[in-house]
């Protein structure tokens, strides 16, 4: 058995250890800039370094001035969601449930809040489909393509999944023919 010399701590002096600090020795402080919410070039976008994302940083039907969203959100179906997000090209899309919840929990604190103000903390649509277990088999690919339910035509998948800015709550259960706010998405690679 071979023993290693045990080493005491050293305790380093507070002075050192802020020196240390503000050197970049630890490099502390440049994660949370990488990981936070930040201004987009052009300003109308929100970039989330962590997730890989780009965001419009206002709602659909909304403007950014320069300092805050303006106008009026639209309220779209499900379906007008997607079309528009179709129409818009260059990647953007409906975010995906965890994604829009990752953003509504980052948009609680005042930092990251103030970075998107005017925008409205309501219930916003996502991509994600809920489907009704029973109604759907799920080993039939015809009917998951089509979107039908197993006994003769039912839809599936008339539910879907909104988000609330205003502390992340989820519901799948929303019909896809209420009116919900939009808010865009691409991945960051592009």
């Amino acid at each position: 058995m071979i023993r290693l010399p045990t080493e005491r701590p050293v305790a380093l002096p507070a002075t050192l250890l802020l020196a240390l600090l503000l050197s970049g020795g630890a490099r502390a402080a440049d994660a949370p800039q990488d990981a936070a919410l930040r201004p987009g070039d052009p300003a109308s976008l929100l970039v989330d370094g962590r997730a890989g994302l780009v965001w419009s940083r206002c709602a659909e039907g909304m403007q950014w001035n320069g300092r805050r969203c303006t106008g009026e959100a639209l309220q779209l179906t499900q379906a007008q969601a997607v079309a528009l997000a179709r129409k818009r090209g260059e990647g953007w899309r409906l975010p995906r449930v965890q994604e829009l919840r990752l953003l509504a929990r980052q948009l609680v604190t005042p930092r990251e809040r103030a970075l998107v103000p005017g925008l409205p903390l309501d219930w916003y649509w996502t991509a994600t489909a809920h489907v009704e277990p029973g109604r759907v088999n799920p080993y039939r690919y015809d009917n998951v393509m089509r979107g039908r339910g197993d006994g003769g035509g039912e839809q599936m998948a008339m539910m879907g999944w909104a988000v609330r800015l205003d502390g992340a709550e989820a519901k799948g259960e929303v019909p896809k023919a209420t009116r919900l706010a939009l808010l865009l998405v691409r991945d960051a690679a592009r």
